[in-house]
């Protein structure tokens, strides 16, 4: 049997609540939702979380996702808000909590609490080869939004910003409307899974903890596809794959704009605020926060690693010129953050 960490069993009992919330107000609106990715296998395996994983994935038709967030994700209760990410959707999250990912360190605005994550759903080609093609812009826009998500300063380099980068979602999810192709994928990873739509069409309700989900009637086949006959034993190893487990910062007693505020306090020369390894911004105040203070540096080089890896493929574009300039910030940042203490 899998043990449970008892933050992560502490993360997963509000954000399962934040899911009835947001279940209720789709079902009361006649919104559609689903689970997939990571949810998905643990509805599949364990009629719950994966017991290593704590935040959700829900994934709306284009249609349904877009009514959700130009008007009614204005009904959710005051404790939570919704924020949006061009490259993947949206947050749900808890106002009365912090979860900040290390991506999102220097970015105060993008502080914030325990979550749930909300996809699109679009369509794919039925031929194979334009939807190998179409799959590909789908992964470059994740790309491009991303960065441009992560590091606005990327604009000036790559001529896309946020306005420009919802347009193209927009028209990548009109190009084959959800429902009228025999295949769709979602916006929740650069894997972009292939899935049977027929199975959202007929979706079923499938046990999730104590309550329920609606997940396609097509699960099974869709998991062996999209992780290539994946199983229940998944190897101590290969569990990072399923979940992105990068929080730099973790409180679920404070409110995450308590955070913000005072990151936007700090007074320094550059857009990578600086936070050194020995007086970071947050402090420590329990066995807890230390736990996840002593894994700090290592989780930003990863994140680090990452955005590297991004630049390059922005780089290797041949609509792109990318020099040194954008490569220098980021160097700066990573020997910040990878101080010896």
């Amino acid at each position: 049997m899998d043990n449970i960490d008892p933050i992560t069993k502490e993360i997963q009992q509000i954000n399962l609540k934040t899911y009835k919330t947001f279940a209720k107000i789709c079902d009361e609106n006649n919104l559609r939702y689903f689970a997939v990715s990571g949810t998905a296998i643990g509805v599949h395996f364990w009629q719950g979380f994966i017991p290593w994983d704590d935040d959700m994935d829900i994934a709306m038709p284009f249609e349904d996702f877009e009514k959700f967030r130009k008007s009614i994700c204005k009904q959710l209760p005051k404790e939570y808000s919704f924020i949006e990410f061009p490259e993947l959707g949206g947050k749900i999250y808890n106002k009365n909590t912090t979860l900040i990912e290390a991506p999102y360190t220097y970015l105060p605005d993008h502080y914030y609490g325990a979550f749930i994550d909300i996809v699109p759903l679009i369509g794919l080609p039925d031929n194979f080869k334009e939807r190998a093609n179409f799959i590909s812009q789908i992964k470059r826009y994740i790309v491009e939004a991303g960065a441009v998500d992560r590091a606005p300063e990327l604009a000036i380099f790559t001529g896309q910003t946020v306005q420009t980068i919802k347009k193209t979602r927009k028209e990548l999810a009109n190009a084959f409307p959800f429902g009228t192709t025999k295949y769709c994928t979602d916006f929740s990873c650069i894997k972009c899974p292939t899935y049977l739509t027929s199975g959202f069409l007929q979706p079923k309700s499938m046990k999730f903890e104590d309550t329920t989900i609606p997940t396609t009637s097509e699960l099974s086949h869709d998991l062996n596809v999209a992780y290539d006959n994946l199983t229940k034993n998944i190897p101590a190893n290969e569990r990072q794959l399923l979940h992105h487990d990068f929080y730099a910062f973790c409180n679920l007693e404070n409110p995450c704009q308590k955070y913000a505020k005072e990151y936007q306090k700090i007074k320094l020369p550059d857009w990578f605020k600086e936070i050194s390894y020995k007086d970071h911004l947050f402090g420590i105040s329990s066995a807890r926060e230390a736990g996840l203070y002593k894994n700090r540096c290592k989780e930003l080089e990863s994140s680090l690693d990452q955005a590297y890896t991004e630049i390059e493929l922005l780089r290797s574009s041949a609509s792109y010129k990318i020099g040194n300039t954008i490569i220098k910030p980021f160097s700066k940042l990573k020997s910040i953050f990878t101080k010896k203490s």
